[in-house]
């Protein structure tokens, strides 16, 4: 009878690109599901109606 084998690696973490600017997303984003289940990562800064106002 084998014995099972273990999993050393560690979990590789999700790199997620923002829908508007195409960077790579670090830190706080917004995440939407939209009504045909694709999903959209979007920067904080690069949010519609969110920039800063001069």
């Amino acid at each position: 009878m084998a014995g099972k084998k273990k999993n050393n690696t560690p979990p590789q973490q999700e790199i997620h690109i923002c829908y508007i600017c195409g960077k790579e997303i670090h830190g706080d984003h917004v995440y939407i599901k939209t009504k045909r289940r694709s999903e959209l990562r979007i920067h904080f800064e690069c949010m519609p109606g969110k920039g800063n106002k001069s």
